[in-house]
């Protein structure tokens, strides 16, 4: 199975969308030529039709039994992740500039496509991989917006009570209920009339269409970045790299050891540590562009740590992949 070849052109789009915003930011500017301030609303209520149009929901009930895995994958991925990255700010060592940003990646859910196609390639248990992208995904809707309120916000100098909370949840559940649930109800309801077997064509179309809505959020955003100081902060990119590359590290190791601790085999703890330990871009750039607004000033280093950790997950599920397809043993050791 080509895992790599297609996350690799995924990553290829992101830095041409990078070097699109480099040299044509005005495009992504509000009021610009692209109308980014309504047309990046419009992608994201795309990318979540098209969620629920892949959601398959169906695995859930198969894959209900083994809930010591599940609960596993869902604590790490919303609780434990986000709490060890809050220590790495509070303490100072995360750089302020992106202390944000990595707040906000390490609150979101994990991916469905990667996560499921690198568990089943390894040998590992995949009605388990999917019933825990799919919780994940459906988790994140209240979950990210919560951790956004009483951790991301208060840093970003996003104050409730200037416009009285009232008026900010009711505006923000209104962006809600019209960019996310709606469309992904709606996507849940057209695939039970289209059947929740795919055919490879239209998974493709789908895939590729959520693709370009990422793409178009991911240009808008680092527009904003290189039309306020973006251009101007390349001498401390590395720092978000290394930080992304540390957390990606921090995960993966727990998950595998943990995993082990726990008991599970090997064909159980491949799910955990593939599950629990990615981050989607997919659902992270849109919410990010519904809770922050397109006119967010940080919006560039909001978007950067989850972009870097995204490309580091992907290369590294890859190398993996080729080491333990066949069902080979994994070298780590328990």
């Amino acid at each position: 199975m080509r895992v790599f070849p297609k996350g690799q052109g995924f990553t290829i789009g992101l830095l041409g969308a990078l070097a699109m915003a480099w040299y044509w930011p005005a495009g992504g500017e509000p009021d610009g030529p692209l109308k980014p301030e309504i047309t990046t609303k419009a992608a994201v209520a795309l990318i979540f039709l098209l969620q629920g149009l892949n959601l398959p929901l169906g695995q859930l009930r198969q894959g209900l039994g083994d809930w010591r895995l599940h609960l596993f994958i869902q604590i790490f991925s919303f609780v434990l992740f986000p709490l060890a990255t809050l220590g790495l700010v509070v303490s100072g060592m995360i750089p302020l500039p992106w202390a944000p940003g990595f707040l906000f990646l390490a609150i979101l859910p994990t991916t469905i496509s990667t996560a499921i196609v690198y568990t089943s390639v390894s040998g590992g248990d995949s009605v388990s991989a999917t019933f825990n992208a799919t919780l994940s995904n459906l988790l994140a809707i209240l979950a990210v917006p919560l951790w956004c309120a009483f951790f991301v916000f208060p840093m970003e100098g996003i104050a409730m009570a200037e416009t009285s909370s009232d008026s900010f949840f009711s505006e923000f559940l209104a962006k809600l209920l019209g960019l996310i649930v709606t469309p992904l109800c709606v996507g849940l309801g057209f695939r039970r009339i289209l059947g929740n077997e795919d055919s490879a064509r239209r998974k493709r179309s789908f895939r590729n269409l959520s693709y370009g809505g990422v793409l178009f959020i991911a240009y808008a955003g680092f527009c904003q970045g290189f039309l306020g100081s973006g251009k101007d902060s390349g001498a401390i990119w590395w720092e978000a790299l290394v930080w992304a590359a540390i957390l990606l590290a921090f995960a993966k190791c727990f998950t595998w050891g943990f995993g082990g601790l726990l008991g599970f085999e090997r064909n159980r703890r491949l799910p955990a540590f593939f599950c629990a330990s990615q981050k989607s871009l997919a659902v992270g750039l849109p919410m990010g562009q519904l809770l922050f607004g397109l006119e967010h000033p940080k919006l560039f280093f909001l978007l950067l740590p989850l972009i870097l950790y995204h490309m580091l997950q992907l290369l590294v599920g890859a190398i993996l992949l080729g080491r333990w397809q066949d069902n080979e043993s994994p070298t780590f050791r328990s």
